[in-house]
Parts: C-alpha cells; sequence; structure tokens
C-alpha cells in the first residue's frame, strides 16, 4: 500500500465518520489539489479515487482513460460505471468545497458591497450562477435601473424579460409586476406540501429542495429572503 493510497484511506475514514463534516470535506479537497499537482502514477491512481469520492465524476473518467490499465477486468468495469456518470451526471454534483468562517464572512461583506439581498435558502447565489455580474451594468426590466448584479435562472411570464434585478426579486415587485413565477408547473406535479401555495401570482414563489426531505417546500420572498 503506498502512502497515497494509506492518506486516502484515513481522509476517507474521517468523511464517513463526521457525515461528510466541513472540515473532512476541506481535507480531502487539501488532498486532492495535490495530487493534482503530482505526475507521480501512483497519486494519480488514488487522485481517481478522490475524484470519485467528490462526485467529481466526469474528472475521476476522464484521468482514468488516460491511466487505468484497459486489459484489466476491473479497470474495464470501473470505466463502464464511471462512463455513465460522467455522461449523465458530468461533475454537476461534485460536493462542494465548504468555506472557513473567514471566508463565509468575506463573502457576505462582498455582497453586502454588492447590495444583493440575503437569501436564507440560496445563500451564495453569485456562485451557484443563478445572479450574475455585469461590470458595464444591465437595465432591469421591472424597475429601469441600472444594475451590475442580474437574474440569469429562468422567469416564466407571458412577456419576454431579458435582466431582473435582485432588488425586485427580492421584494417581489417582478412577479407581481409581470404576474410571473420562478418555477415552471411542471416540476411541482409531485410531492408538494401545501398545494394551496401555488399561486404564481403570490410574489416570488420559490420552490426549495429540502436537503433532508425529498418534497418540494413553496417559500414566500418574505420567508425567501430573510
Amino acid at each position: 500500500m503506498t502512502e497515497y493510497q494509506k492518506t486516502y484511506i484515513e481522509l476517507k475514514k474521517q468523511f464517513v465518520a463526521t457525515n461528510e463534516g466541513p472540515d473532512s470535506v476541506r481535507a480531502l479537497y487539501t488532498f486532492k489539489e495535490e495530487l493534482e499537482q503530482s505526475e507521480d502514477q501512483q497519486a494519480k491512481e488514488v487522485l481517481v479515487d478522490m475524484y470519485d469520492l467528490l462526485d467529481f465524476k466526469k474528472d475521476a473518467y476522464e484521468l482514468l482513460c488516460q491511466i487505468g490499465n484497459r486489459s484489466d477486468k476491473k479497470t474495464l468495469k470501473r470505466l463502464g460505471t464511471l462512463k455513465d456518470y460522467a455522461e449523465n451526471w458530468g461533475n454537476h454534483y461534485a460536493l462542494p468545497k465548504p468555506k472557513t468562517p473567514e471566508e463565509k464572512q468575506k463573502e457576505k461583506e462582498r455582497q453586502a458591497q454588492l447590495g444583493l439581498p440575503a437569501f436564507r435558502y440560496h445563500p451564495n447565489p453569485l456562485e451557484t450562477g443563478a445572479f450574475e455580474e455585469s461590470a458595464d451594468g444591465v437595465v432591469c426590466d421591472c424597475c429601469g435601473k441600472t444594475t451590475h448584479i442580474y437574474y440569469t435562472v429562468p422567469f416564466f411570464a407571458v412577456e419576454d424579460i431579458e435582466y431582473l434585478c435582485p432588488e425586485c426579486i427580492s421584494s417581489g415587485e417582478a412577479a407581481r409586476k409581470y404576474d410571473g413565477s420562478f418555477q415552471d408547473d411542471y416540476s411541482l406535479d409531485d410531492g408538494v406540501n401545501d398545494p394551496e401555495k401555488l399561486d404564481d401570482r403570490k410574489p416570488v414563489s420559490v420552490a426549495v429542495d429540502e436537503l433532508y426531505n425529498d418534497k418540494l417546500e413553496i417559500i414566500t420572498p418574505e420567508e425567501y429572503s430573510k
């Protein structure tokens, strides 16, 4: 057993024992980044395991394609499994690296400087791509003001809306003005806790995928932006 494998096994034990605790995930990321800097074949072999563990399925598949022994049946079987994940998932479900308390504080300060409202169930909308920044600024279709941060996820309305600022979303003005919704009807066919809340005319009815519940809970803008 190589030193790389020993470190991987120990870190994986901590990861499982802490139920994917943030410290254990950060430790895995640190080790992953170390392995990525190495040209050692043994390091690359363990890096495949690291990618797989953190759900970087596309990266795991591509690396195993490069270094794997295709005459080995176990390798071929694993390639087949990873190929399915890579084609269907890519790296989309990769476990994100948790921020340290200091990094979280800096992010809050940065969002405050940008004038981005604090969304209770979506604390890092810039990171997830729900909002993007524009150096030159764009004009919000709802309020007519120039904004340097604008919404990029689909907004379902009769009118073709190009830009919405965070303030118009947080206040519910965008949903009221355009009688629109931030959730399409088809994705709410099953698992909704309270069907009476599914009124698209309510300000910014947002469907939140609960982490510990497969059902969807509809959150009002007042709850969403707290």
